[in-house]
């Protein structure tokens, strides 16, 4: 009777064991010989975790919402990104989280921390600092002992693209927040880049490095197209920031009596007699162009068309002429989609 009873146990058994298999593959588990293989573990586990016995979720696709959609655009850019800060999308990306560099597009920045540290009225002396200037800089003709006001300074920075302007800025800067006029200027401009830095990660631009204040190229000086759009973002929301950076032209008088005339770099702000490089888009509001050997031709563009508020931001175009046909493409597409 005990050899009986044993053997209905082990068919008892038997019938749990298969009882039990059944059930596993019903639920998407499949019973694998593995040799420590991790990702066909974890694919093991994600199936059985499938197996529940809950009423299933609806999750909703964010593709049914009602914001508008992106769109598609060949363009010669390297790096691009176009954001509708109207409904706060993103609307196209090409390599935006690729470093590159900024070329003069840092200029913004060095503004931004300008003007949260002084007074528009703040007078700034022309020093020796003007000797970090690199030969085939942009410059604003700058020289030193000019006396000049921050805003004056600002519009030497952001319309003529003045290398000199981002110097004078950089040390005048830190030589008054510590109270030192005797500061070396390398010294002071190096403190300027460690509060660009700073600013930049408060921003949001944490995958961006700077080591000067006008853009001039280091390899330790870069940034993305992301970044670059919360840049422009941020110096936008400063009012002389947006005035100076649509201004086309002005004339200009400075503390010490010199009277100076710069014209703005953008030409997306100007209309030319000469159509074959007329690139005036009349939706546009500034913000800033840049330009080295490595950085290629880059250019952060705000618009607006009615109530359509857009910044489009591209790097490393290969000539100057694609630069602006590929904005003023983005910026077509992006209100075409917007209507």
């Amino acid at each position: 009777m005990a050899i009986k009873h044993n053997k209905i146990k082990r068919i008892i058994i038997s019938l749990l064991v298969v009882s039990i298999i059944i059930l596993l593959n019903s639920c998407g588990a499949i019973i694998i010989p593995v040799d420590n293989n991790e990702s066909v573990v974890s694919e093991t586990v994600s199936e059985v975790s499938t197996c529940v016995l809950e009423p299933e979720i609806s999750i909703p696709d964010i593709s049914e919402t009602s914001e508008p959609s992106g769109f598609e655009a060949e363009i010669s850019s390297e790096f691009a990104i176009v954001y509708d800060e109207t409904n706060n999308k993103i609307l196209f990306e090409k390599d935006s989280d690729i470093r590159c560099y900024p070329a003069s597009l840092t200029k913004l920045i060095t503004a931004i921390v300008a003007v949260e540290n002084f007074g528009l009225d703040e007078v700034f002396t022309v020093g020796n600092e003007l000797s970090l200037v690199q030969t085939g800089s942009s410059i604003a003709f700058l020289q030193s002992g000019q006396k000049l006001s921050l805003k004056m300074l600002l519009e030497a920075l952001l319309i003529p693209s003045g290398n000199d302007a981002a110097y004078v800025i950089a040390s005048g800067v830190i030589r008054k927040l510590e109270n030192e006029n005797d500061m070396y200027h390398r010294d002071a401009v190096a403190k300027f880049c460690e509060m660009m830095n700073k600013k930049a990660v408060e921003i949001g631009a944490v995958n961006t490095h700077f080591v000067n204040p006008d853009g001039w190229h280091d390899d330790n000086h870069y940034t993305t197209a992301r970044d670059i759009l919360l840049i422009s973002k941020y110096a936008h929301s400063i009012p002389v920031i947006v005035e100076i950076t649509s201004t086309v032209r002005i004339d200009e008088t400075f503390l010490t009596g010199e009277v100076v005339t710069w014209v703005n770099s953008n030409k997306l702000l100007k209309e030319t007699a000469d159509t074959s490089k007329n690139y005036y888009n009349e939706y546009v509001k500034g913000l800033k162009t840049g330009f080295t050997d490595e950085a290629g031709n880059c250019l952060s563009a705000y618009g607006e068309y009615e109530d359509k508020k857009i910044y489009v931001v591209i790097l490393n175009a290969p000539t100057d002429e694609a630069r602006y046909m590929d904005v003023n493409l983005l910026f077509e597409k992006a209100f075409t989609i917007l209507n």
